[in-house]
């Protein structure tokens, strides 16, 4: 169940590290926040638990990224969308214009490493279209 201030927050990142940090600062804004590795639990997770917000590492191991907003995209996917990556500014800026294709709700784009303001200051932002 959403919490008061925020709602339910999933995240795909394959790097248990950046995983917990994105789940704290979630938490600590207000929302509830699960952590999945494998794009299989992440699709899962997508179903039964219905987030609000997805942070999503578009680097995984099982799953290409962009096969994954493709994915959202087929799925009519509503929550807002993070997209973060250590692969570059380019890499982000072509999956926010695939996301926008699939017409998902971005709301913004995090080259790691990123500071937990700059994901604080995303997750209460409305999406864009």
């Amino acid at each position: 169940m959403p919490t008061e201030s925020g709602g339910r927050v999933l995240i795909l990142e394959d790097d248990p590290g950046v995983g917990r940090v994105i789940d704290k600062v979630a938490t600590a804004g207000g929302y509830d926040a699960r952590v999945v590795t494998q794009s299989d639990q992440f699709f899962a997770a997508l179903k039964e638990w219905q987030p609000t917000h997805i942070v999503l590492d578009l680097l995984m191991l099982d799953m290409d990224g962009i096969r994954i907003l493709a994915e959202l995209g087929a799925l009519k996917c509503t929550a807002k969308i993070i997209i973060t990556t250590g692969m570059g500014i380019q890499v982000l800026d072509a999956a926010g214009r695939a996301a926008h294709e699939h017409a998902l709700h971005v709301v913004g784009l995090l080259a790691k490493p990123f500071s937990s303001s700059a994901l604080r200051a995303l997750l209460a932002l409305p999406p864009t279209q």
